[in-house]
């Protein structure tokens, strides 16, 4: 039962995991087209209104409505499109959306966009508006008409229809469906506006949404009331109207519901919220507008009006339907709202329950990868490529038009993006997958058809010797970048000509260019990659050898099977083994005589006690025969040797063993040395040569044992006195140098010096003779006690000459006194 409810929260929490990014995405692509679509802050404040009179939009078309018709009342001309804040907006009805959209063009000539679902039949209807500069230039100072344009209908269709006026320019696009045909029509201004003005009539007539009636100098010009009562004077609107705007040849009244409308507030207009009327102190009405009257009336709830034109390439016109797109707009981007309000609670919903087991999630993911990992890795590359290149393929036309057209058509972006959500939220996942198969499998890339056929090579190649497996490895670098390099340069010879390639071909070439540069880039980073593991490998045998050689005999090189230098790095260990071996015998010998002497030394001890001892009863007695004396004598002079030899090896066997006791201390060196030669002074005075100390006065310090040290340098001036050549001159000298203390006795010696013996050496000495009563142990003392005390000792030797070296770093704490 455990087991099977472990599995329903494991599938709980990749279902609700997998639910919510879902969710999440298609609410993000959702705002994203809606975006896309145009869609403002201003928009959304619009849907949240109870009345779309009260909407921004609404305000826009009764200030552009007012204007159009003053227009036409004074004769001047009719712009079926209006200006605010100096961005010409053009109008285009769609009949497969039934909405409007808009193009903008910075230089007051509109560009409208015909939106279409389908390349075989996709129509529009364009009212469009475009301003000549020049022209406009010569009409102001004799006509001061609200616009300075014309009204021209047209149509384009995908086919691009034969025929139709001669003035009007289709540029349709070639691609498939989701295209985009923008259409540019343009007409020359007529003589006579009073046509114009008639011409509009026309197309706004038929439009009950909106009434009005326009007069000039008491004559009823335009009007599409049809019977019903409307008097803008009079504040009377007919049934089902709930808006009134009249003018009455100086300002503007609006009346809503009833109620009057402030529209002038302090009578100075503004940008910021105020009625773009005229009436305005700073706002006046021109001359030839105050003999106009113009009565305007909304209807409370705008219906859908559709007046088919046959004919003249057009399918459907609505060109009334303005009021009635408002409350559409306000209804759609309301439900959108609220569709993205609740795609967002239902995703964090199954968020949160997939956070509440994201712990037997992470389990699903690992078990997804189990089967993922299975998979060739260019299967895996693949699945994710294709998928993506659709998606790229199909967002070309929309990075076209925006790149090209320099302008907006919203409507056509937001339903490709509409349309491709399940192609991109199907491009996410295959891009999770691929991540959560690396992220769980270490090293995807070795699961895959390349790296077992390139195993087989090496595996084969192997058994070559190591430098033609070298020639052989990177002479196929040369090749493939050739191959491949000629394989560009043909694409890029193609694509010189100018050659007009089919999305297909093109897409073709292209991807033939980025195979060729994909190609020589990954035979590039093999070749790098496997010259840098070449390196890195001599670099690790070359320590190695250096290490060996520096006596590190602990740590083996390892190299994996497939390296070139594995035979090498095995060899290298066998014989870092043979001498570890070697090395070890002979530690173990050398510590076997050590404790052997040491043994020997404490067995010679205990005798030797009691050997001294009777010596000293002996000198006790008295009327002792005189040769019975010097027998006495003789014993202990020999018997004092025995024991400091017995005592000078045990301490040569300590220190050897790293057991000699060390009390480091901070000591004067220069006092040290001064400290010696005053207590060998009475055996300098009977040495037959002289001592030259060349000691600095000033106080340097070091840290050792000071007992120790004092024995070093004891042992050092006595073996100089010894064995010195009569008549000649012993010098000990203290030099500091980069901060090493180095301290030197050097004599003439008095036999000649063979440079082959290790002087330094237990029971080594300079006289083969032994006649001299030493006992061989003086310099080997000196050097394990210095060693013991961290510092350096060394001889020289050149001819006759013999110096004693012994090295401190040199310390700057207080001195402390040298017992």
């Amino acid at each position: 039962m455990d087991t099977k409810w472990k599995k329903n929260k494991r599938g709980i929490g990749a279902v609700t995991f997998f639910l919510g990014i879902t969710l999440l995405l298609g609410d993000i692509l959702q705002v994203t087209g809606m975006i896309a679509g145009g869609i403002t802050a201003a928009d959304i404040r619009d849907s949240m209104q109870s009345d779309y009179q009260k909407t921004s939009s609404f305000r826009f078309y009764m200030e552009g409505y007012l204007e159009d018709f003053l227009s036409m009342a004074s004769g001047g001309e009719v712009g079926f499109s209006w200006n605010n804040n100096s961005r010409t907006r053009g109008i285009s009805y769609s009949s497969y959306y039934g909405q409007e959209s808009y193009g903008y063009a910075g230089d007051g000539n509109v560009m409208v966009f015909g939106i279409q679902s389908d390349a075989r039949n996709a129509a529009s209807s364009v009212v469009t508006v475009t301003t000549d500069a020049e022209n406009a230039a010569d009409e102001v100072s004799t006509e001061q008409s609200a616009w300075e344009g014309t009204v021209t209908e047209g149509s384009s269709d995908q086919a691009g229809q034969e025929g139709g006026d001669a003035s009007q320019q289709s540029y349709p696009e070639s691609e498939a469906s989701g295209s985009v045909d923008i259409a540019e029509s343009t007409q020359s201004p007529k003589e006579d506006n009073g046509q114009a003005a008639d011409e509009a009539h026309e197309m706004l007539k038929g439009c009950k949404n909106l009434l009005y009636t326009i007069s000039y100098k008491e004559n009823e010009l335009y009007s599409n009331v049809d019977g019903m009562l409307l008097d803008g004077e009079n504040r009377i609107l007919p049934e089902g109207y709930n808006f009134l705007l009249y003018f009455d040849g100086s300002r503007v009244y609006m009346q809503k519901d009833g109620k009057e409308i402030d529209i002038y507030g302090n009578g100075q207009y503004t940008d910021n919220g105020s009625w773009f009327v005229p009436g305005y102190e700073n706002f006046p009405v021109d001359e030839k507008y105050k003999d106009a009257r113009i009565t305007i009336a909304a209807a409370r709830d705008p219906l859908p009006y559709t007046v088919a034109v046959y004919g003249g390439g057009y399918t459907y016109y609505t060109g009334g339907n303005r009021l009635y797109q408002i409350v559409r707009d306000m209804q759609d981007t309301k439900a959108s709202l609220y569709q993205v309000f609740w795609l967002l609670m239902a995703s964090l919903f199954f968020l949160i329950v997939g956070t509440l087991f994201r712990k037997e999630r992470r389990e699903a993911g690992r078990s997804l990868a189990l089967i993922t990992g299975k998979l060739w890795y260019e299967a895996k590359v693949l699945a994710v490529l294709v998928p993506a290149g659709f998606l790229l393929y199909y967002l070309m036309p929309v990075f076209r038009n925006l790149y090209y057209a320099g302008v907006h058509p919203d409507i056509y972006y937001q339903y490709t993006i509409y349309q491709l959500r399940p192609l991109i939220l199907a491009v996410f996942w295959l891009v999770w997958l691929a991540v959560n198969d690396a992220g769980k499998n270490s090293q995807v890339w070795k699961n895959s058809l390349f790296v077992r056929i390139c195993r087989s090579l090496s595996v084969k190649e192997l058994e070559y010797p190591f430098q033609k497996r070298m020639v052989r490895r990177f002479r196929k670098l040369p090749v493939v970048t050739g191959g491949m390099v000629i394989l560009l340069a043909a694409v890029m010879i193609i694509l010189a000509k100018d050659t007009a390639f089919g999305a297909f071909t093109g897409v073709v070439m292209w991807s033939l260019t980025i195979l060729a540069v994909l190609v020589t880039a990954v035979t590039q980073a093999v070749y790098i990659h496997s010259l840098r593991r070449d390196t890195r490998d001599i670099g690790d045998l070359i320590d190695q050898i250096y290490a060996v050689r520096e006596g590190d005999m602990e740590a083996p090189l390892h190299l994996p099977g497939d390296s070139d230098l594995h035979d090498a790095v095995t060899c290298m260990n066998e014989i870092r083994e043979g001498m570890k071996e070697a090395i070890d015998e002979q530690v173990r010998s050398e510590r076997m005589k050590v404790e052997l002497i040491a043994n020997v030394s404490h067995d010679i001890k205990t005798p030797l006690t009691s050997i001294i001892s009777y010596v000293e009863l002996l000198k006790e007695e008295e009327e002792l025969p005189e040769h019975v004396q010097d027998y006495v004598s003789i014993l202990e002079s020999k018997s004092q040797r025995l024991k400091t030899m017995v005592q000078d090896v045990f301490e040569v066997s300590k220190a050897a063993s790293g057991e000699l006791p060390v009390k480091l201390e901070t000591i004067d060196f220069a006092k040290l040395l001064r400290q010696t030669l005053a207590d060998m002074e009475e055996v300098i005075k009977d040495a037959k040569v002289t001592v030259r100390p060349q000691i600095p006065d000033e106080e340097r310090f070091i840290r050792a044992d000071g007992q120790r040290m004092y024995r070093v340098f004891q042992n050092l001036i006595q073996n100089a006195l010894q064995y010195s050549l009569d008549g000649s001159r012993v010098y000990i000298s203290l030099e500091e140098k980069e901060g090493l203390l180095t301290a030197s006795v050097t004599n003439t010696s008095a036999v000649e010096l063979s440079g082959d013996i290790d002087y330094t050496a237990r029971f080594t000495r300079g006289d083969s003779s032994r006649t001299d009563g030493g006992s061989g142990l003086g310099l080997s003392i000196a050097r394990s006690f210095t060693e013991a005390c961290q510092g350096n000792f060394r001889i020289e030797i050149r001819a006759d000459l013999f110096t004693a070296y012994v090295e401190f770093r040199e310390t700057q704490e207080q001195e402390m006194e040298v017992p």
